[in-house]
């Protein structure tokens, strides 16, 4: 979610670096004017302060839609004009998304060895409030409180340390965890905005192999699919070792999601990719296609050759139910196309 203060009129913003310049936003609003302004100023000053919220909102949700985490140049424009008679208000606005991160430390000059005193302190508190978090005497809540002010005072701490909170289960598994659970991750889904996202995906790729409460896997699927990228190459070792039900619900939508980023280079491993994934759906199995009786590999139901998912379990003949088969066939088909795509447009330019 873009912060208030990360929308700005300006270019820049103090303390952060822009990464990535994601494209313009842009957003009308019409609003009819039925008052007389003079009579009505309370009520007219109303109408333009929510002209101005809604239009403000609506570019934020399209830059947030971009993947940007801040809006820079933001230029709004509201006036009064007459169409056919009836006097209508006009908004407009245009800005630019961007992906922005905290800038590296600044001395006071290139020959000066001594830093500024608010980067003493950010580093001194940095350290404090890593050391809370990785201490398992402070209450739960405590930590979440301490994650805020990271986000509150833009501190930084390292990585690992947040990960490692995001699968913090030194509490017992009870009805009220669920919302405390959802109040940490959001905290921590807004921290890790500040890191890039390769070194992000590479923690949680390693950490969600290791998974195995249920609970947790419900609060990575959150986490995953609001913050990790697809890195290609970091997907295909995972396919090997983790089922279909945890794939289906975080890698999977977002292969699709980011599919307009694969590159020439990304070939190989795409073809690999799609071989896996051909490996889940079994389609080189002759009875995907024949109509003798089956037994359920999930539940161990007897089907008849006619029924093509199990009248138990709602599972095909490959384990997988009809929703996680469409999600891979749809994969692989756009995996095909894409790697189609890229090898022809190499070979005509050789």
């Amino acid at each position: 979610m873009i912060k208030k203060e990360f929308i700005t009129t300006t270019g820049n913003f103090e303390g952060y670096q822009i990464d990535k310049y994601l494209g313009i936003v842009n957003d009308q609003i019409v609003h009819f004017n039925n008052y007389n302004v003079l009579q009505d100023k309370s009520v007219y000053e109303k109408s333009i302060n929510e002209m101005y919220y809604n239009i403000i909102s609506n570019i934020k949700d399209k830059a947030e839609n971009m993947d940007a985490n801040a809006v820079v140049g933001l230029k709004i424009d509201i006036g009064e004009l007459k169409i056919f008679g009836i006097s209508v208000f006009a908004a407009t606005a245009s800005g630019t998304a961007v992906f922005i991160s905290k800038g590296s430390m600044q001395v006071d000059n290139e020959n000066s060895d001594i830093i500024e005193a608010r980067h003493i302190r950010k580093i001194i508190l940095a350290e404090e409030y890593s050391q809370k978090i990785s201490n398992s005497d402070i209450d739960f809540n405590e930590k979440i409180k301490i994650i805020k002010k990271l986000n509150d005072e833009g501190l930084t701490i390292p990585l690992d340390i947040i990960v490692s909170f995001a699968y913090n289960n030194d509490f017992k598994d009870d009805t009220v965890i669920i919302d405390l659970r959802k109040k940490q991750f959001d905290e921590v889904l807004e921290y890790l905005k500040n890191y890039d996202d390769y070194e992000i995906a590479c923690q949680f790729n390693a950490k969600l192999s290791e998974l195995k409460n249920n609970n947790d896997k419900k609060m990575f699927y959150y986490l995953y699919k609001n913050i990790v990228k697809v890195y290609y190459e970091e997907i295909l070792p995972m396919l090997d070792t983790l089922n279909v039900d945890i794939l289906s619900k975080t890698i999977f939508p977002k292969m699709l999601k980011y599919k307009d980023t694969y590159s020439l280079k990304d070939c190989e491993i795409i073809d690999k990719l799609t071989n896996s994934m051909k490996q889940f759906l079994k389609l080189d199995e002759k009875n995907d296609i024949n109509e003798t009786p089956w037994v359920c590999p999930s539940c161990g139901q007897k089907n008849s050759g006619k029924n093509i998912w199990c009248k138990a379990c709602t599972k095909g003949k490959n384990g997988l139910t009809e929703d996680q088969e469409k999600m891979i066939r749809n994969i692989i088909l756009h995996l095909v196309k894409i790697n189609y795509i890229l090898k022809t447009n190499s070979a005509n330019k050789q």
